[in-house]
């Protein structure tokens, strides 16, 4: 009996390990090549957790083989989980000027100004906003808002409403990128429905005296239908038969997943494209990449030059989108230059189906 929970254990290890290797490594190949391991790099924290689990519960029960399995493929996926479940256990001490930069996807201020009086008791001195806005209707047209615009045009006397869905709010002056490259090449990538897609809008900030390029980007939405978010809970809840629930979640979910992820590698290539063409001394990219850390779209914006906030001040895993028992961590924060991101916090608040994150940076 012994040898026959061993030679299981042995077995579910060696499948655990490889899906774990597939999550942490999938984003390295390009999904416009082949997409599902696109699909398969959204499983790596859980995948992560369900391993360590087992390599703990292998040891316990003297399973040397299985535990030693688990092992390797935590350790040749170390450098995967530093980015999306960072040590960081202390904030260095800045030695120059400091400024609060958050970055938020709001869904279109869909609530009774619970995220506009978030915003302002903040206090942060740039204020990055996806889905602000919806076509033409702004938020401070909205007569719930109407009684915080006088206090947000007072803390923020630098705003804009950006391109579609994107917002920002600024304590400091900025000028926007008017080159016709970025005309060009900023638009939308969509298929002309009434989806989120493609939006970004790059900006100088004068921060003090110091050039802060930023770029407020939001890439390609997921496009799951609410039909097949409740799928997935469905399946999470297993409340559907086996085969069929199955079968529906692959053509109707990871399908449109992948469609997703190959879009987004075109998205990520035209924004690395723009920021290799304009060189500046601080860099900024933040907003909703919906894809996570270790996906090709994020690893291509940042390329050689770019950090991510999370994996150089977070604590353990994150998630910033919450809906329909879909928790992933796709809004990020990316950064280079003369600039270091020495804080970074995720708050759970609003009503929007995305949490904000907050980072503080020092000017070098």
């Amino acid at each position: 009996m012994r040898r026959l929970v061993n030679i299981l254990l042995t077995i579910l290890a060696a499948l655990t390990a490889f899906g774990l290797i597939c999550a942490a490594y999938g984003g390295h190949i390009d999904p416009r090549v082949w997409a599902l391991p696109a699909v398969a790099s959204l499983a790596f924290v859980p995948t992560l957790i369900v391993a360590v689990v087992m390599t703990l519960g292998c040891a316990l029960l003297r399973s040397w083989r299985a535990a030693a399995i688990l092992a390797g493929a935590l350790i040749l996926t170390w450098p995967v989980t530093g980015v999306q479940a960072p040590l960081n256990l202390t904030s260095p001490t800045p030695k120059g000027k400091t400024f609060r930069l958050m970055t938020y996807n709001v869904s279109i201020f869909n609530d009774n100004g619970e995220t506009l009086k978030y915003i302002l008791t903040q206090d942060c001195d740039i204020v990055a906003i996806q889905e602000g806005s919806l076509c033409t209707l702004h938020y401070d047209q909205l007569p719930q808002h109407k009684h915080l615009i006088e206090e947000l045009d007072r803390k923020y006397p630098y705003r804009s409403h950006g391109y579609h869905d994107l917002m920002i709010l600024s304590k400091w002056p900025y000028t926007v990128y008017a080159d016709s490259t970025l005309r060009h090449g900023f638009g939308s990538l969509d298929d002309s429905s009434s989806e989120y897609h493609f939006y970004t809008k790059m900006f100088r900030i004068d921060v003090d005296g110091h050039e802060v390029r930023l770029l407020n980007v939001h890439l390609q939405s997921i496009g799951l239908k609410q039909s097949d978010k409740q799928l997935y809970v469905d399946i999470t809840r297993n409340n559907v038969q086996g085969g069929t629930g199955l079968r529906r979640a692959r053509y109707s979910i990871i399908s449109k997943l992948q469609s997703a992820a190959r879009r987004r590698a075109n998205e990520a290539e035209l924004i690395r494209s723009v920021l290799d063409s304009i060189p500046a001394e601080r860099t900024i990219v933040c907003g909703d990449f919906n894809d996570v850390a270790t996906s090709f779209a994020h690893r291509t914006i940042a390329g050689a030059d770019l950090r991510d906030a999370w994996a150089d001040c977070g604590l353990g895993p994150t998630y910033t989108f919450h809906d329909h028992r879909m928790l992933f961590h796709i809004d990020h924060v990316l950064y280079g230059g003369r600039l270091r991101a020495i804080d970074i916090n995720r708050h759970r608040e609003g009503r929007s189906d995305h949490y904000p994150q907050i980072v503080t940076f020092e000017l070098r």
